[in-house]
């Protein structure tokens, strides 16, 4: 898929992409806290991904909103 103004890419889409059309409020209580040393431990490979995408939507906060 194309870079277009409601999909983006996250580096070229090596650490996956942010679909906007898809993305829906959540209220406090579904919200889930990941614990990241565990998750370093446990799946390194995941854990960097998360970090890469993380980065880029705080980067890119203000286009995003």
């Amino acid at each position: 898929m194309k870079d277009t103004i409601d999909f983006i890419k996250i580096n070229g889409g090596k650490y996956g992409a942010i679909n906007l059309n898809n993305m829906l409020p959540a209220i406090k209580e579904a919200v889930i806290e990941v614990d990241f040393k565990v998750l370093k431990n446990k799946d390194f490979k995941l854990y960097n991904i998360i970090l890469n995408q993380i980065d880029f939507i705080n980067i890119n906060s203000n286009t995003l909103i």
